[in-house]
């Protein structure tokens, strides 16, 4: 799915070297009471990833420069809730632009495969979050939640499992604040 190939970094200038990324993410405090981080998923990758994938066009027409996504989850019983927050740094608002349309793009294409395949698409509508957004869901009343937005120069994933998409639209505007803050 899309969100393997949104946290990934790549070696830029002093001026995005100063910008921690995981300032663009959330963090322990900013997430439900009961979930706890999933350290071994919750890291930086390197642009090698979208080239694996082969997205280099990607990397270069969007410019990123760095990533970075944290995964939190909470066990009761048999169940996992799961929350997914990632955040990219781009040089510049086109390029960031340019990201957040390629990841609508790939999301809608995976809805028509859905159909194809005789499952239900995705619901998608703007999210209003960020200076653009989109927020997508399947399963009622909180199966899967996904949440896609640029702020300035950075593009950010949030995705829920488990949790419905109210707290996850909350939990985006949460992390946008913390995104506003860092980029300044």
């Amino acid at each position: 799915m899309i969100v393997a190939l949104l946290c990934v970094g790549m070696t830029a200038g002093p001026a995005a070297a100063a910008l921690d990324p995981r300032t663009l993410i959330l963090v322990q405090s900013g997430v439900p009471d009961g979930f706890t981080p999933v350290r071994a998923e919750s890291h930086a990758t390197p642009n090698a990833v979208f080239e694996r994938g082969g997205l280099r066009r990607l990397i270069v027409r969007s410019e990123r420069i760095t990533g970075y996504a944290g995964v939190y989850e909470k066990r009761s019983g048999g169940r996992v809730a799961t929350i997914r927050s990632s955040g990219d740094l781009c040089r510049g608002v086109d390029g960031a632009h340019v990201l957040l349309s390629w990841l609508d793009r790939r999301q809608r294409r995976y809805n028509a495969q859905r159909v194809k395949l005789g499952g239900r698409p995705f619901g998608r509508a703007r999210a209003g979050v960020g200076a653009e957004s989109w927020i997508y869901w399947a399963g009622e009343p909180s199966r899967y939640t996904l949440i896609v937005w640029r702020q300035r120069r950075a593009v950010a994933t949030l995705q829920s499992w488990g949790i419905g998409r109210t707290i996850t639209l909350m939990l985006a505007r949460r992390q946008e604040r913390r995104m506003s803050i860092a980029l300044g």
